[in-house]
């Protein structure tokens, strides 16, 4: 995790800013590294390293959608080599409550009738700029 901040600014230049960053690991198949730069709520970057044809894939597609979603899609930042064999996919943070955090904020079955309502509405807009693709 040591070398995710210099490569942050070493592929995104000025993302980062002035503040000292740092690094949370969420370990799942495939690692993600959120990068906070002083905002707790948002993630500055997040950043994924794999093979050069799935992160090719997830740049194209998230390009894509982001054109047609901003604000709930991440805009894909850079998709590069990175070192002999994988490839780095640097895509921007959203705000948000993580999903692993969203029981802590659900106090009432409102509170959750309301989110599957919003979630129903994201996925209708998602599922429409996934067709318009």
């Amino acid at each position: 995790m040591l070398q995710i901040v210099p490569l942050v600014d070493r592929l995104a230049p000025g993302l980062l800013g002035q503040t000292r960053p740092s690094v949370v690991c969420i370990c799942t198949t495939r690692p993600k590294y959120l990068v906070f730069n002083g905002n707790t709520q948002r993630p500055a970057c997040v950043v994924e390293f794999g093979s050069a044809d799935r992160l090719r894939f997830v740049h194209h597609v998230q390009s894509e959608l982001h054109d047609r979603l901003p604000g709930r899609i991440p805009r894909s930042i850079c998709c590069m080599p990175h070192q002999a064999s994988s490839f780095v996919h640097i895509q921007e943070g959203l705000p948000g409550t993580p999903w692993f955090r969203l029981s802590d904020r659900m106090a009432t079955a409102a509170d959750w009738e309301n989110l599957i309502v919003r979630a129903v509405s994201v996925m209708g807009e998602l599922h429409d700029a996934i067709a318009s693709v």
